[in-house]
């Protein structure tokens, strides 16, 4: 204990949420509560989508081990820094559209048996472009009830560049007849 320092496992990761968050989301939630009447949006016609990245293989930080040992060995699979991206789409209606898997820094979509009821894409950097949420809309968002017949929809989104640039929202209104809200 040097200085009164001492080495300390970190138990939170994120971003610091600001002091008006509540008024935040308050007046998100009223945008978009005003949208769904103005509109007249049934639940099957208003969707959230985000993505979280998934690692194939997540060893833990920590161990139990006999006291006093020095080396703490682990095994692995090598995998522990490989990952992908996987796209959730929910509706209001509290159904799940199929996922997008996004693979990283790969010429092709991967061999394998993956389940038919996902949509599997591949990404230079591992992240979501414009050209990809083409993919998406035509390949996920275009299976929700209700599109075949280009019934209005709602589309909320987080304002990641891939999701503001104008060829996606003009897309979304023009193909899907879908606002889109930030």
């Amino acid at each position: 204990r040097r200085s009164k320092l001492v080495s300390r496992c970190v138990t939170t990761v994120g971003q610091e949420i600001p002091g008006n968050a509540n008024v935040l989301a308050e007046k998100f939630m009223a945008d978009v509560s005003k949208i769904i009447t103005d509109d007249k949006l049934s639940e099957v016609c208003v969707g959230n989508m985000d993505e979280t990245p998934f690692w194939f293989d997540l060893p833990s930080n920590n161990s139990i081990n006999m006291q006093g040992v020095k080396t703490v060995k682990s095994k692995t699979t090598g995998n522990e820094k490989l990952q992908f991206t996987v796209v959730l789409t929910a509706l209001s209606s509290g159904r799940k559209l199929k996922p997008m898997l996004l693979f990283k820094n790969l010429k092709n979509v991967p061999k394998g048996n993956f389940p038919a009821d996902c949509h599997i894409a591949v990404a230079k950097g591992g992240s979501m472009t414009s050209v990809l949420m083409q993919q998406y809309i035509d390949n996920v968002w275009r299976t929700r009830p209700g599109s075949l017949f280009r019934n209005p929809a709602l589309l909320v989104l987080d304002k990641h560049r891939s999701h503001t640039h104008d060829t996606v929202v003009n897309a979304l209104k023009s193909r899907q007849n879908t606002k889109s809200h930030f």
